[in-house]
């Protein structure tokens, strides 16, 4: 199949789709009223040793008030949509807040560091209050960029419902609910995506209800009480990559495809062919060093924390799903989902 024809949605455009929707209007709300990410573009004062002790006491008293008074104004409990937004956003923060890290040169300034973000996690984790009217704990979990896709996943199935519960009462807002299931779908997959996932398959990593999942696109992506429109196809699940199928060279390269792109003046040093021999003698040579000294998922890991900032926060899908030249998914709608994998 021609790439051209399956040239997914910019993120720009699949953003602006939750526009005045449930999901956008409490992040928007939330991230503003207590300036959440006002940390991230503030370049720490070496010398203010108190820095994080001032921004937290700022940031403490908007998050109770909006915790505790923005739930009973709206005189409901924080749903567990709600709750998964707000931790979330606060994992999201304290990655951000680790970056910091990098500033402080010195052996005492990193220590003082990590023990102030140690002492504002716990502080944070006190605010989620559990009561009779607010029943949200806090759950703490590095972030990774999987997180991203899960979220993206649950605004898109809390808008999806809001939609269906419109159409209860008015069908003729059948198309809206269509347009925007139709929508949302091509903007989370193609037809050669498969998904890198760390963790086991079992797992589950996106997986939140059971209408709420890619482990079962087209009930995901179903229009529900519209269903005498015709659903297009669908493919059955988004499969793990299957790395092993792959070459022994594409096992070696894939995990450094990440740095490759870093190297300065790779084109310049490609033109000469002694520099370029050393170069792939060396990319070779770093798998089994890095396998033997450090997990590479902790590096990987690493360098996006190094370089991830708030307005790459809604970054491309790809990031967890991207295309996997090695097989063709087949599109299916009813059927149990196969993949094709070439002999190797």
């Amino acid at each position: 199949m021609d790439d051209s024809d399956m040239d997914p949605p910019i993120e720009s455009e699949c953003k602006s789709l939750d526009k005045d929707l449930p999901s956008s209007k409490f992040d928007e709300d939330f991230t503003s009223y207590v300036d959440l990410y006002s940390l991230e573009d503030v370049s720490l004062d070496k010398e203010d040793k108190t820095y994080f002790s001032k921004w937290y006491t700022s940031f403490s008293e908007k998050f109770s008030h909006y915790y505790k008074e923005k739930a009973k104004e709206k005189n409901e409990n924080i749903s567990p949509k709600r709750c998964r937004n707000l931790n979330y956003h606060i994992n999201y923060l304290i990655f951000q807040i680790y970056q910091k890290e990098l500033d402080y040169k010195n052996e005492e300034d990193q220590k003082l560091f990590k023990s102030s973000i140690e002492s504002l996690k716990k502080n944070i984790k006190s605010l989620f209050a559990v009561s009779e009217k607010i029943n949200c704990e806090r759950d703490e979990k590095d972030y990774t960029s999987s997180m991203n896709i899960v979220k993206k996943l649950d605004d898109y199935c809390e808008n999806r419902d809001h939609l269906r519960s419109v159409i209860k009462d008015k069908k003729e807002k059948c198309q809206d609910l269509i347009d925007y299931v139709n929508k949302k779908y091509d903007c989370f997959f193609n037809n050669d995506s498969c998904i890198i996932d760390i963790d086991a398959e079992e797992k589950k990593t996106f997986a939140i209800s059971d209408d709420c999942t890619l482990y079962n696109i087209p009930k995901t992506f179903s229009y529900f009480e519209c269903n005498n429109y015709e659903l297009p196809y669908r493919i059955q699940s988004i499969p793990h990559c299957p790395s092993q199928y792959a070459s022994i060279f594409d096992q070696i390269v894939a995990p450094l495809k990440y740095y490759i792109e870093d190297v300065p003046y790779l084109n310049e040093i490609l033109n000469y062919p002694q520099y370029a021999c050393l170069a792939v003698f060396g990319i070779v040579l770093i798998p089994p060093i890095l396998c033997k000294f450090s997990p590479l998922r902790q590096l990987r890991y690493r360098k996006k924390r190094k370089s991830s900032r708030r307005k790459n926060i809604d970054s491309d899908v790809n990031d967890v799903l991207f295309s996997y030249a090695g097989y063709e998914p087949q599109l299916t709608e009813n059927e149990t989902y196969h993949i094709a994998y070439p002999n190797v």
